[in-house]
């Protein structure tokens, strides 16, 4: 249907004439769908490649979670196979060699051992006025407290049992000392008996061989 629109034209010796002069009707524009152009669902899709995301990152770290909690709820620290083999050792031979070598040496202020895989870790500190080579003595005895404690059978031809040289042709603990304390330029001091051997090897903190002090402090690690 056309709109028309009036236009009034007159003159003056004349009667007002009405002029209709039709009307466009205004074009309608047509509409995204009328076109053939579907609307855009990018944005919808970016958010399910955002939660698909999410959802696997939490399953990863769910998974590695329960991987790390499994591998540390009685082994300690992940090692692979390099304790396989390994005798089990109990809290209480810790405990006890540690309360034992505090009863029988007065030069020692506190003690702590602990295992890493196939180490002990002795940490000793010893009082003031304690000389190196004292506290390299009372560590040996400490060594041998814990190896008598261990309960393993005699290892021939060694003054230490299998705890600390071989059991079932796999090689066992290796012991790490830490002395500190004494108040003497010597200190820290540190010292290495490895398996299936019985000597324990000493490094002053005094030592020229900054080298092999290096070593000794990277076995503390």
């Amino acid at each position: 249907m056309i709109n028309v629109s009036k236009e009034r034209f007159h003159f003056d010796d004349e009667e007002e004439v009405v002029i209709q002069t039709p009307k466009k009707k205004a074009e309608k524009k047509p509409t995204p769908k009328e076109m053939g152009i579907e609307p855009s669902k990018e944005p919808k899709k970016k958010i399910q490649t955002k939660y698909i995301v999410l959802g696997i990152v939490a399953v990863l770290v769910l998974a590695f979670g329960i991987y790390l909690y499994s591998a540390l709820k009685d082994e300690g620290p992940v090692y692979g196979d390099r304790c396989e083999g390994l005798v089990t050792v109990q809290k209480s031979v810790l405990d006890d060699t540690m309360n034992e070598a505090k009863s029988k040496y007065s030069s020692i202020a506190s003690i702590d051992i602990e295992t890493a895989c196939k180490q002990f870790k002795v940490d000793i500190v010893f009082n003031n006025g304690t000389s190196a080579k004292t506290a390299e003595e009372v560590s040996r005895e400490v060594v041998k407290i814990l190896d008598s404690k261990g309960g393993q059978p005699a290892y021939e031809g060694s003054s230490y049992s299998e705890l600390l040289n071989k059991h079932n042709g796999v090689k066992q603990y290796e012991v790490n000392l830490y002395l500190t304390g004494g108040n003497d330029t010597d200190y820290p001091i540190y010292g290495t008996k490895q398996a299936g051997k019985d000597d324990i090897g000493f490094t002053l903190s005094s030592v020229k061989d900054q080298e092999t002090t290096n070593k000794a402090k990277a076995t503390e690690q």
